[in-house]
């Protein structure tokens, strides 16, 4: 995700100057109440915003989706693979429901196995760094297996015996 957001045109170093400003600027606000230059209402609001200033810094948001978003995401994929041998068909779906987007499971009926997925926005990144998956340009948020792309690149070639 951070080459992404390096690629789109955020800044990293940039957040942190911004970061390290903002910082010092709560510093004088507290400075500037303490000595009575300002009222607690104009503190409290002023105060306010450089804390949620703050808050989008420290939380990026990458083709929309924020760091913390794909933090809590990776946080559930360990408790659902220890579960998944237990779990029910009903706690199944609702596990592979809040991995994927609607309709976001690609099969393929003749090879019965899984061509794609298409992973909810948090669970992208992480689902990406996957070996044996890979994600196009022209496709962007669908996952294609390999087992399936190399399948198919040789039946769509005219001069395959496949």
């Amino acid at each position: 995700m951070v080459v992404e957001a390096q690629s789109q045109g955020i800044m990293l170093d940039t957040m942190d100057r911004e970061k390290e400003r903002l910082k010092l600027k709560r510093t004088r606000i507290l400075k500037q109440h303490r000595e009575g230059y300002i009222d607690d209402d104009e503190f409290h609001g002023e105060i306010a915003a450089v804390e949620l200033a703050l808050h989008h810094l420290q939380t990026p948001e990458v083709n929309g989706v924020k760091f913390d978003d794909v933090i809590a995401a990776g946080e559930h994929i360990p408790g659902m693979a220890a579960l998944w041998d237990e779990a029910t068909p009903e706690e199944r779906r609702e596990m592979v429901m809040l991995l994927l987007e609607p309709g976001g499971l690609y099969y393929d009926l003749e090879l019965k196995i899984i061509a794609a997925l298409k992973p909810r926005a948090a669970f992208l990144p992480i689902l990406r760094m996957l070996t044996g998956v890979v994600e196009y340009d022209e496709t962007k948020g669908i996952i294609v297996t390999e087992n399936w792309q190399d399948r198919n690149r040789r039946d769509s070639n005219p001069r395959s015996s496949a």
